[in-house]
């Protein structure tokens, strides 16, 4: 009795960690706004409410304390999706992983923060996030067939 539920919570143990170590999707910008003439970040602030750190954090290579290029388009709004899938990957590549949940690498790859643009640096053994909704393939659920 005792070994089982050892190994009952092994295998509990590893079923969650996975879901712990993988890093899960990128954040996603989804409000954009055109830079303006004459504007600042301390004027966005005042206009649309986000303060001069969140402007710089949403928008790498943007600095408050200089001239913002009239005509760029600045993130005003982002979020980060929740992974609700993940698959431990077998080889270093994507492909394998993402033809079989049927998404592209480009995918895969904004599904997972540490997997680089060329989906090559995998590593085995690891979990990867594969699905950000719940209507993943071969989900039986009623609302995801539809």
């Amino acid at each position: 009795m005792l070994s089982f539920l050892a190994a009952t919570l092994v295998s509990a143990l590893a079923f969650y960690s996975t879901l712990v170590l993988a890093i899960g999707p990128r954040t996603q910008c989804v409000e954009k706004s055109v830079v303006p003439q004459d504007a600042t970040c301390a004027s966005i602030e005042q206009n649309i409410g986000i303060n001069r750190s969140a402007i710089e954090t949403m928008n790498p290579g943007v600095l408050c304390n200089t001239t913002l290029t009239v005509g760029n388009y600045l993130c005003t709004k982002q979020y980060t999706p929740i992974c609700t899938l993940n698959e431990t990957a077998t080889t270093q590549k994507c492909d394998q992983l993402a033809a079989k949940w049927n998404i592209t690498t480009s995918e895969f790859v904004q599904y997972n923060d540490d997997v680089d643009d060329a989906c090559d640096d995998l590593v085995p053994g690891n979990p990867y996030c594969v699905s950000i909704d719940g209507c993943y393939p071969g989900n039986t659920s009623p609302i995801c067939n539809q």
